[in-house]
């Protein structure tokens, strides 16, 4: 049996947590394969529940790097075969087990989450340059390279050339049953002031997720449509300064910032919205828009470089914007909302290439692979 260990920096619940999550669990009884997930780093920000994680192991440390000799450890004595990294930092740790394991024979994969030029772009000069000096070599010994959308392994490819034989796209995994609207998303949102349209935005608060423009499109609804609300699901760094620059706006009255729910919860939030905003400026393949369209919510999405654009496509509905055009994303708002008076389907609508039997089958080859 083929032993393979995901690496996670931390215990915190996040898009590619889920995305290795899901992909997990679907081997828990295969023959060939046992897939087990590692967290390096303790997180007690937003530290995923028995429920949304089922970890195997969980170093418990403070900082990334202290992690590595417990990781050696840990890997030497269950006997791993395979490692995959799901960013840039675990991906070197990868390396560095592989390195000093020299007996073993260890490969190590690495999957891409996000659009790599634009967030390099978006960080700071020594960072950048860091990474521009140490990720075409850690990528140089990597056996294989997944990248979540088209886009994002275009992107990879047009940046470093010479990595295109091992890249492959397989897109993220999304499994959702038929699910009722749950009495806990009915009392959240009774406790509101009446509010017409609502707006709901999932991600953390932080600079790749823009909600700054989604304040912006607020306030063009919120011209047309004075009782409109915009509801943020989730937590992080800029959480004040967006609260600061609702209030500068005179919008404090229009938004609602939740810390992250309970999955069942944020689908259901999801479904009673009236229309789904998704304004990041990067993105791979984001779940949760996935989820959106899958419902068949109304869907108002920015034209970040890949991910959107393609899943606006494979669904075949939903609305793209250009990003730093608020006016153009709130008009559209306006236009959707307009009669839509029922919640969205019961039943999601997945389409066969986002099928999580699909790319399980996918993901199945790319284990027996390494």
């Amino acid at each position: 049996m083929k032993k393979i260990l995901f690496l996670l920096p931390s215990n915190s619940f996040g898009g590619a947590e889920n995305v290795t999550y899901i992909v997990r669990n679907q081997f828990r009884n295969d023959t060939e394969l046992d897939v087990q997930v590692c967290s390096l780093v303790k997180d007690l920000s937003r530290p995923c529940t028995a429920d949304e994680a089922p970890i195997a192991h969980s170093l418990d440390k403070r900082q990334t790097w202290a992690a590595i000799p417990r990781l050696i450890a840990l890997v030497a004595k269950c006997k791993y075969e395979s490692l995959i990294a799901v960013d840039e930092p675990t991906l070197v740790i990868a390396l560095f087990v592989k390195l000093l394991l020299p007996l073993s024979s260890i490969t190590v994969a690495y999957i891409l989450h996000n659009t790599l030029s634009v967030r390099l772009k978006r960080c700071s000069y020594l960072r950048r340059l860091g990474w521009s000096l140490v990720l075409p070599l850690a990528l140089k010994y990597t056996r294989s390279i997944v990248c979540v959308s088209k886009g994002a392994a275009n992107d990879l490819a047009t940046m470093l050339p010479a990595l295109a034989d091992k890249i492959t796209t397989i897109y993220n995994p999304v499994f959702l049953p038929p699910i009722n609207i749950c009495p806990e998303s009915r009392n959240f949102l009774n406790n509101l002031p009446p509010s017409f349209p609502l707006i709901v935005s999932v991600g953390r608060i932080v600079e790749q997720k823009n909600h700054i423009e989604a304040l912006r499109i607020l306030r063009s609804v919120a011209s047309v449509f004075p009782a409109s609300r915009l509801l943020i699901i989730g937590s992080g760094s800029l959480k004040h300064y967006l609260m600061q620059q609702a209030s500068s706006m005179g919008l404090e009255e229009n938004i609602t910032i939740s810390d992250p729910l309970p999955k069942p919860q944020v689908l259901s939030l999801i479904r009673l919205s009236d229309v789904f905003l998704h304004t990041a400026l990067w993105e791979g393949l984001p779940t949760v828009l996935i989820e959106a369209l899958a419902y068949q919510v109304p869907v108002v999405v920015g034209d970040c470089p890949s991910g959107p654009s393609e899943l606006v496509s494979l669904f075949e509905s939903g609305h793209l914007y250009s990003l730093g055009f608020p006016e153009s994303a709130a008009s559209k708002i306006c236009s959707l909302v307009q009669g839509r008076s029922s919640v969205s389907s019961t039943l999601p609508q997945i389409p066969i290439e986002l099928d999580y039997r699909t790319i399980c089958n996918l993901y199945r080859n790319f284990f027996l692979s390494l």
